[in-house]
């Protein structure tokens, strides 16, 4: 997937204007989570660089979409990765697995992240709600400073609504956008596949 396929897909179903989806994308850029080449926009992204640009719709303002990428990318699961969404260690690593494996994103109800303050001096919460019928689980993650969440056992008291304020500002991700991502994925693999396949092919003959 190329950059300006992932900006179009996040702004048409955010609601995200085209201008604005750049600038976010520039910011990644700067922080080097995306291709900085010339030919950026052209150049296929990693399954990393693509998680970083749904996280980068997180941010409030278009210009912090960098720090706040970086923060969420790096949070840990609460009660540690032992017994968390496809056992990764970090939100990011998560979300990179469920776009890699169909079993693991078809399980995926919904995806919920904030840059907000939900702890004193402490920005930024994500959580991966997975699993069918009575038996949905989340995952929360936090930052990586609150230690006594990561232990193992802390997911089993953690109470999400213990925030310092009474409101936070919060996005919410349902499994279509990331299916329809993971469906470009396989698509463009694929035609790099045939392709490859194409030039060894032609190469031999000659």
């Amino acid at each position: 997937m190329k950059a300006k396929q992932l900006e179009a897909i996040l702004g048409s179903e955010l609601g995200i204007g085209e201008a604005e989806m750049v600038q976010r994308f520039q910011k990644l850029r700067d922080s080097q989570m995306l291709p900085v080449s010339r030919g950026r926009n052209a150049e296929h992204l990693t399954s990393r660089a693509i998680v970083s640009g749904l996280l980068s719709v997180v941010a409030e303002r278009p210009g912090f979409a960098g720090v706040t990428t970086k923060i969420l990318s790096g949070l840990r699961p609460v009660g540690g990765s032992a017994k968390g969404f496809a056992q990764a260690e970090t939100f990011a690593a998560a979300l990179e697995a469920a776009l890699l494996d169909d079993a693991l994103l078809n399980s995926v109800a919904e995806i919920r992240m904030t840059d907000s303050e939900v702890y004193k001096n402490s920005n930024g919460r994500g959580a991966i709600f997975y699993g069918s019928g009575e038996n949905e689980q989340v995952t929360y993650y936090v930052r990586g400073e609150a230690m006594t969440l990561l232990r193992p056992g802390a997911e089993e008291t953690y109470n999400p609504r213990d925030l310092i304020t009474s409101a936070i500002r919060e996005i919410v991700v349902f499994p279509e956008i990331l299916q329809r991502i993971a469906r470009q994925m396989r698509e463009e693999e694929k035609h790099a596949q045939l392709m490859e396949r194409f030039e060894k092919q032609t190469a031999s003959q000659q």
